[in-house]
Formats: C-alpha cells, structure tokens, sequence
C-alpha cells in the first residue's frame, strides 16, 4: 500500500475524519508499506500551512524514514522525468507532481491500494482510503493543497482538526503503528 500525504495526515491526527480507517489499514498492512520523498516534502509544507508543530512532524517524518517496514523511494531523475510527462499527457487532471511520482511508482510496483483520501487516486484507476475501507463513502472535492477546494469543503479542512491540542510528542523508539495521536492509547503500548 502506498502512503500518500492525505493518508499520513489521516494515521497521525486523530481529529482527521478517517483517522481510525486509516489505522487500521496500516496495521492491517504490516510490512508492505511504501512511500517516497515528495509525499515527506508535502507532509512538512503541509504541517506549515495549517501551522502545526513543525518539530514534531520533522521527527514523525524521521521516524517513517527510518522505520525498516517502510520502503521510502528517493525521487531521482528519471522518474521525476516521468512524472512530468504523465502530468503533460494528463493536462486535463489537476494532479500535482507528488500524485505523478505515486501514480508511476504504483503501477511499476503493481500496487492497487493508497492510503489517500485524494480523489486524483480514483481517477487513475487506484484504491483510496474511502474505497478499502467499505464503498460507497464520499470524502469531499478537493485536496489538501488546493486552497479553493479547502474553503469549499470545511468538513475535510476545518481548523479544529489542525488544532494544536491534538498534537503529542512522536517518540521515536516505538514502532509505526504505534505513532498515531490516538487519546485511547499510550506510546509503546500496542492498540
């Protein structure tokens, strides 16, 4: 499965809708999990806007990163080169750079499943948080970095979702299922 921005967001606060959906998929995918580095970088520029403790999302980041359950590919050339093409061919999608780089890594992986709740997923013929979850439920238009979109959908990007108080300390010595700022459990202690 792969680990889209929308999805991590969703694991890590647990004010976000799908936020048990979305632990829960993760814990149910053990070691097949798969990220890369545009997806960190619209992690930590995402943090920012909706100003978060930046700290503590630097050291989650660090944490996935490390994590040896977790494949993290580093973008190169080719397939940032790749990535602009399908975006070129696609001219009619709104998919940013970072939604190319998983489109093309998913299907060089044969990879069907993204933990995202970003539409864009869908159209590309993937499997979405909402999807692998139970059909038939419908996030809102509009993702995470389209500022428009945002205003239009409050239920998705409400401000007290990005609330501060939710945030707690990422400890790094414990294992990634363990992370999330869930109120029912404790840092170490499996769910």
């Amino acid at each position: 499965m792969l680990l889209d921005t929308s999805g991590l967001l969703c694991y890590i606060h647990r004010d976000e809708p799908q936020h048990k959906k979305a632990v829960q998929l993760v814990d149910d995918a053990g070691n097949k999990l798969l990220t890369h580095s545009h997806v960190l970088a619209e992690l930590v520029a995402l943090a920012l806007i909706r100003r978060l403790p930046r700290a503590k999302v630097l050291e989650f980041v660090v944490d996935l990163v490390d994590n040896p359950d977790i494949e993290t590919v580093w973008v190169g050339e080719q397939l940032h080169r790749e990535a602009m093409q399908l975006l070129a061919d696609r001219q009619d999608k709104t998919y940013s750079l970072c939604d190319a780089v998983s489109f093309i890594l998913m299907r060089q992986r044969s990879i069907t499943d993204a933990l995202t709740t970003d539409r864009h997923f869908e159209q590309e013929g993937f499997l979405t948080l909402p999807a692998l979850e139970g059909r038939g439920f419908l996030l809102p238009r509009g993702d995470l970095f389209n500022q428009a979109g945002a205003r239009k959908n409050r239920g998705l990007l409400s401000t007290s979702v990005f609330s501060l108080r939710t945030w707690v300390p990422v400890c790094p010595t414990v294992p990634f299922q363990n992370l999330c700022l869930d109120a029912k459990r404790e840092w170490g202690k499996p769910p």
